[in-house]
């Protein structure tokens, strides 16, 4: 199961951004992007990776890790730049 959808939502409306200037910061068409946010697919591999530069978040939590459930510690954190990941058991764990 991939988040990307209610992730970039997120963290797009956290930094009080439209969409119409996401896609233009990276070239393609605010339909895109809302399509995104709607679940109608995800976005190519280059395209991910610019964005989770933009939101300074690994590609792997932008797909695999539901952010609505952080605590507001963690999302604020992760909103200022800080990405804090730990692997506890092989698995990606947000640091407690």
């Amino acid at each position: 199961m991939t988040y990307f959808a209610s992730n970039i939502t997120l963290l797009r409306k956290n930094r009080k951004l439209t969409q119409a200037h996401v896609a233009e910061l990276y070239g393609f068409k605010r339909s895109r992007l809302n399509g995104w946010e709607h679940g109608a697919g995800t976005p190519d591999y280059d395209t991910l990776e610019l964005l989770a530069g933009f939101f300074h978040i690994s590609i792997d939590r932008l797909l695999r890790q539901d952010l609505r459930c952080l605590s507001q510690f963690h999302l604020g954190q992760l909103l200022r730049g800080h990405d804090p990941l730990t692997y506890i058991d092989g698995k990606l764990d947000p640091v407690k």
